[in-house]
């Protein structure tokens, strides 16, 4: 059992899993497609078509709404 805090990227990654799974997905084949191809340029686009086609649409709506609110309002 771990008694630790999380940590900010930790919590982001904990807000994530609460996103539908493409995002998830998204998440993943960005950031290995990153061992390949360090920048976003041609190269990392035709790399995600190939391995992820929707993933434009899947980054919208990761995208939608924040990973975590810093003040909630009632």
């Amino acid at each position: 059992m771990c008694d630790e805090e999380p940590t900010p990227a930790n919590e982001k990654y904990l807000e994530l899993a609460k996103k539908p799974s493409q995002c998830l997905e998204y998440t993943l084949v960005h950031e290995l497609t990153h061992l390949v191809e360090r920048h976003h340029n041609d190269r990392f686009i035709s790399l995600m078509n190939r391995h992820l086609p929707n993933w434009r649409q899947y980054r919208q709506v990761l995208n939608s709404e924040p990973l975590a609110h810093d003040t909630w309002t009632y």
